[in-house]
């Protein structure tokens, strides 16, 4: 099939179909006439084709110049030949002004060691407050019972130790404390004897689990006294023992690099009403009930450059039921006492540090109390003098001791 030059081809919605040759003249012009012809429809299948393809133009009412006609295999198809408009570039939102961030600011957390130390060095005034009242104690014990008339000075070498266990939310600790401590107890009346005492202790507080230590460094002042409610006949009393302990106490730690130094206020007020029976010139027992009040509480809050410190106080009150005996041969006098123990009010320390807070370990709330102590008259108004305590709480072990002499006049 030969298309000449200047020839017309017209289509109207059908396909043209030779088995044998094509070939195009110039000029040669294709019609497409109808509906039915779409971008894709075969127009014209051949065997071979000879001519060039660009000599045949495409007339397709209002769209003729937007479609040509392509030569894919053996077949001329309609092809839309408009080129696609390029896509427009998307402009970019612009972002809504930002406020600036704040500085970082260099705010150490919080480190459980630090917090740990701190928390146990409220114990260690526990510690050192009752060592001392039990100096006291100990002397109203070697002193016999009221009534004697005459005055007495006295000096101690005194410690105390505390063995915390841990938990899950704070650590052990190992607590040494020692000291020394002076008093002067006077006869006031036929029921009454009053004493006034002083001492320091320091040591240190020391963590179980990793063996850092803070320092400590307390002075303490105490009342004390025995005061007859009742005297039955010369082998039966009725006596209240009261002492009052104020300690004045530093502790030296650390929060990250930076040192840090913690003041602590701390009372003590002990009560106890004991029914005193002598047996014969050897032997006397008694049995008691007693109270004890024990706060500590920070003294100033701390805040340095590295750290803002602030401490939660202890706040203890403990009943005690107990029996005890004395025993006197000539100038030696003993005497022991065992007593149950029970925490009734606690309120644990903790420690807050940048605003982050921990909480103490529980020493337990039930327990065990024993007293030994010794005196032996030298002569001369002179004597010596050795108390041992033993706490054993359910999860805590304190001791204190003291050794010292005692003048009469």
């Amino acid at each position: 099939m030969t298309i000449n030059s200047g020839s017309v081809l017209t289509l109207n919605g059908s396909t043209i179909s030779v088995s044998g040759s094509l070939t195009l003249g110039g000029s040669a012009v294709m019609n497409l006439n109808g509906s039915d012809f779409g971008d894709g429809d075969v127009l014209i299948t051949f065997g071979s084709l000879s001519g060039s393809e660009d000599l045949l133009t495409v007339t397709y009412g209002a769209d003729s110049d937007k479609y040509g006609v392509e030569k894919k295999g053996n077949a001329l198809i309609l092809a839309w030949l408009e080129e696609p408009q390029p896509e427009e570039e998307e402009k970019p939102v612009p972002l809504p002004p930002t406020e600036p961030e704040p500085p970082e600011v260099d705010v150490p957390t919080l480190d459980r060691e630090s917090c740990d130390a701190l928390l146990q060095s409220s114990w260690g005034v526990f510690t050192a407050s009752h060592a001392f009242a039990d100096a006291i104690g100990g002397q109203r014990s070697a002193a016999g019972y009221v009534g004697r008339q005459d005055r007495v000075a006295w000096v101690s070498a005194l410690g105390g130790m505390h063995r915390i266990d841990g938990s899950v939310s704070s650590s052990g600790s190992d607590i040494d404390l020692f000291g020394a401590a002076a008093g002067m107890e006077y006869y006031m009346s036929a029921t009454d004897t009053v004493g006034i005492a002083v001492g320091h202790l320091s040591g240190d507080v020391r963590l179980k689990n990793s063996g850092r230590e803070t320092e400590q460094s307390g002075t303490y002042f105490g009342l004390y006294g025995v005061h007859q409610l009742a005297d039955f006949d010369r082998s039966n009393h009725l006596n209240l023992r009261w002492s009052a302990v104020y300690g004045d106490t530093e502790t030296e730690g650390s929060i990250g690099q930076e040192k840090m130094s913690l003041r602590q206020d701390s009372v003590q007020l002990n009560a106890r009403v004991d029914w005193a029976s002598q047996l014969n010139d050897a032997w006397a027992v008694n049995v008691f009930a007693g109270m004890e009040y024990f706060s500590s509480e920070s003294a100033e809050n701390e805040e340095s450059e590295e750290a803002r410190v602030r401490m939660g106080s202890i706040q203890n009150l403990r009943g005690e039921l107990g029996i005890g005996t004395r025993y006197t041969s000539g100038s030696t006098s003993l005497y022991g006492e065992v007593r149950y123990l029970n925490d009734m009010v606690r309120s644990n320390p903790y420690a807050e540090i940048n605003g982050l807070r921990g909480y103490g370990a529980n020493p337990g709330r039930q327990g065990i109390g024993v007293t030994l102590g010794a005196q032996q008259e030298l002569g001369n108004g002179w004597s010596v003098h050795a108390s041992y305590s033993l706490e054993a709480m359910s999860e805590a072990t304190m001791h204190s001791a003291n050794i010292g002499a005692a003048l009469r006049f």
